[in-house]
């Protein structure tokens, strides 16, 4: 049946049809403080309103800007960032932050910051890979002569039987990896990681690693791993931790997945950032609640779209 309308009339339909809707706002405050009483070891917990990345970032910028003056002053502090678009722009707005703080006299600022890259990578365009983002805190004067950075300059995966030979004995590498400056064990290098996590659905980061034609096998093996959930810091985990697979090729990071529990366990600030993959937009609350849950994190950073789902998976039905 056809049915002639003005436009007038439509729109009055239409505006009809919108006055019936009810519209009920997600309540964050109630959301966080649920969440906040199922994962009491976290120290904090932001919920963003949007799903839009960069607001994510504004958080995680926020957030790292606020735990590095909790621990000042002092000489140095030791800040480890993860990959990924995400971090990336959170450490833009980070080094803008840090360069206007610099520029004011704020009080309480350390003097010589150090960010390390916490995924090895050597990419011929400077603008991509795992590290891009340390570039951003070239770019202010006032950071120039008081921020240092480190990454590991080698591939971000090796075959198993290169991994050892890798960390120990490459000049500039092995330093890194037997931290002779700083001293300690790998738990104690960082005052602070930023780390982000993958869900399994085609396009995370770990299977963009595994991605060579190669290290098929290893992918398979990983994502066909029984309860294989996702990746965090490239390490495939489980909802029970950290998957142990006897896999050809391993990830060259300053730290292993299971440093950050010992991080954790010492007081140390590690925080995860998960929104939604940016491709397809799966949820990552299945990783957010075994990290949580198990010490690998003492923070987490998502939208609030996650922590409703992540509320809802520990919530009895």
């Amino acid at each position: 049946m056809d049915v002639k309308m003005t436009k007038n009339q439509v729109t009055d339909a239409l505006r009809n049809v919108v006055e019936q809707i009810e519209y009920k706002p997600i309540d964050l405050s109630d959301t966080a403080a649920k969440l906040r009483t199922k994962f009491t070891n976290l120290h904090g917990l932001r919920l963003v309103a949007t799903l839009v990345p960069d607001d994510l970032a504004i958080h995680v910028a926020d957030e790292v800007f606020d735990r590095i003056i909790k621990l000042a002053p002092r000489e140095k502090v030791r800040i480890g960032f993860g990959g990924g678009k995400v971090l990336e722009v959170a450490m833009r707005l980070l080094a803008r932050r840090l360069a206007e703080a610099y520029r004011n006299e704020e009080p309480n600022l350390p003097r010589n910051p150090v960010f390390g890259g916490l995924l090895a990578g050597t990419n011929p365009k400077p603008y991509e890979g795992a590290n891009a983002g340390l570039r951003f805190f070239l770019e202010h004067d006032e950071l120039k002569d008081r921020v240092h950075y480190e990454i590991i300059p080698a591939p971000p995966i090796v075959r198993r039987k290169h991994h050892r030979e890798l960390r120990e004995n490459v000049h500039g590498i092995a330093k890194l990896f037997t931290h002779e400056q700083p001293q300690g064990a790998p738990e104690e290098v960082f005052d602070i990681v930023v780390t982000s996590c993958g869900a399994f659905c085609g396009h995370s980061f770990l299977e963009g690693l595994y991605g060579d034609p190669e290290q098929k096998d290893d992918l398979a093996r990983i994502t066909g791993a029984k309860d294989f959930i996702g990746d965090l810091m490239w390490h495939p985990m489980s909802s029970k931790g950290h998957l142990e697979l006897d896999l050809d090729f391993l990830p060259v990071t300053r730290l292993h997945v299971n440093h950050l529990r010992k991080m954790v366990s010492s007081g140390k600030h590690v925080i995860l950032v998960a929104g939604r993959c940016r491709k397809c937009r799966e949820f990552k609350h299945p990783i957010i609640k075994t990290a949580s849950r198990m010490g690998f994190v003492n923070v987490v950073i998502t939208d609030v779209l996650t922590g409703s789902n992540l509320l809802e998976s520990i919530s009895p039905r």
